[in-house]
C-alpha cells in the first residue's frame, strides 16, 4: 500500500493503487481514489441556454455536483468543451473558483460570438478535477 502523502515532501519509488472506482450506467459520471488519497473523477454535463445578445454575456448554470468530495477547494479542475450542435463552438465553459466547494463547481457558459443564433442552444461540456 502506498503511504499518503505529506505536504511539501517528495517521494521516489513508490507505488500508488487505486482502491476505489465507480462508473455511471451512462458513462457520463466516473472516479478513481488511490491508496496515497490522491482523487479525481470527469462528468459530462450538458446546458440549454438561451443565446446572449453579446459576448460579454454570460449564462450561470446550475452547480455541478461531483460524484466524490474533496478534502479541500484546492483541487484541480480542467473543463473541456463539447460540441452538442453547429453552434457549440461559440460558447465556452468556466468556473468562478473562489465559489467552488469540496464537492460542487459552480459553472459559467460564456457566450464568444455576436453571431444571431437560435432561441435555445444545447452547449456540452467534460469536466475533469483531481487533487486530495
Amino acid at each position: 500500500n502506498a503511504l499518503p502523502v505529506q505536504s511539501n515532501t517528495t517521494r521516489t519509488n513508490q507505488n500508488d493503487t487505486v482502491v476505489e472506482y465507480y462508473m455511471s450506467s451512462d458513462n457520463k459520471t466516473w472516479y478513481r481514489k488511490w491508496a496515497s488519497g490522491w482523487k479525481e473523477c470527469g462528468v459530462y454535463t450538458t446546458a440549454t441556454i438561451n443565446p446572449p445578445a453579446n459576448g460579454a454575456n454570460k449564462e450561470v448554470t446550475p452547480a455541478l455536483a461531483l460524484p466524490i468530495t474533496f478534502s479541500n477547494t484546492q483541487y484541480t479542475i480542467m473543463l473541456q468543451n463539447s460540441w452538442e450542435n453547429d453552434f457549440g463552438h461559440r460558447y465556452f465553459w468556466s468556473t468562478d473558483k473562489s465559489a467552488v466547494t469540496v464537492n460542487t463547481i459552480p459553472l459559467v457558459i460564456v457566450a464568444c460570438t455576436n453571431a444571431t443564433l437560435p432561441n435555445t442552444t444545447k452547449v456540452g461540456c467534460f469536466v475533469y478535477c483531481c487533487g486530495y
